[in-house]
């Protein structure tokens, strides 16, 4: 007992004899090879004749049945069969290519014998001239030509501008040295700004003001010791000038407390 591929129990055949020692020689169907060679009239059996496809073009060739475990082949996991080529399909597609070659290179139709293409393969003149005429070379050719063309145009217009763009040159000089002397006038300008704006920032008033109303207030006092010591001459000189300073000193003073106010809302 063995199994088969399939796994299932299977009794082992006995091995059969030869067939020279299962049949008596006159009751073979054919003759032996010592029967061949010792003359014997045994007939061969006659050859089947097939049937030839090969002038059969696939088209007319009849429909093949497809036997009923075909499909186990893709189920077991085996590669699809190939479609047959047959020689008149083969010859089709290679003369496809050919047809190509001719339509590209006309002048090898005329080309019979293998001496004239060698001869084309050592002869670069005529190979290059044969590639000269051919219609896709002569466009290329042309649209080179026509681009050489419009570039010695453009080349002309350009040599033509060069006295404007001299000039403009020129010109582009004369405005960038006077761009320099304004940008020094400016630059003493803003430097002047600058300084304004320190000397009449808030800062710098409110420290103006506090130097001034200090020095009114001290006028103020020294022309009050001066009626104290008695060398005011005068009364009213002295209410004159002393109501002035006073009166300098406290509206300095209330600009002082203004300025501040705006200084600190400011920040």
């Amino acid at each position: 007992m063995y199994t088969n591929y399939h796994g299932q129990p299977q009794q082992q055949q006995q091995q059969q004899p030869p067939l020279q020692q299962r049949y008596h020689p006159q009751q073979l169907p054919y003759p032996t090879s010592l029967q061949q060679q010792q003359g014997s009239a045994y007939p061969m059996p006659p050859q089947p004749q097939y049937p030839s496809f090969r002038s059969q073009s696939p088209a007319s060739m009849p429909a093949q049945p497809q036997p009923s475990g075909s499909s186990s082949s893709n189920s077991r996991g085996l590669p699809p069969r190939q479609p047959t080529v047959y020689h008149d399909q083969q010859s089709q597609i290679q003369t496809v290519g050919v047809h190509t070659i001719y339509e590209q290179f006309p002048d090898l139709k005329a080309m019979t014998s293998l001496s004239e293409l060698n001869a084309l393969l050592e002869d670069e003149q005529l190979l290059d001239q044969i590639c000269s005429e051919m219609p896709m070379c002569a466009s290329i050719a042309k649209a080179r030509s026509d681009l050489l063309a419009k570039n010695h145009d453009i080349a002309q217009q350009n040599l033509a501008l060069e006295p404007r763009f001299i000039e403009q040159l020129s010109r582009l000089a004369e405005l960038h040295t006077e761009l320099a002397n304004k940008k020094q006038q400016y630059d003493a300008l803003f430097q002047e700004q600058q300084e304004a704006s320190r000397r009449f920032s808030t800062d710098a008033l409110l420290q103006s003001l506090k130097v001034a109303a200090t020095e009114a207030d001290s006028q103020s006092e020294a022309l009050a010791e001066q009626l104290r010591s008695g060398e005011c001459s005068s009364v009213d000189d002295f209410v004159r000038d002393y109501q002035g300073l006073r009166r300098l000193y406290h509206e300095r003073s209330a600009k002082i407390e203004k300025l501040q106010h705006l200084k600190d809302h400011q920040r």
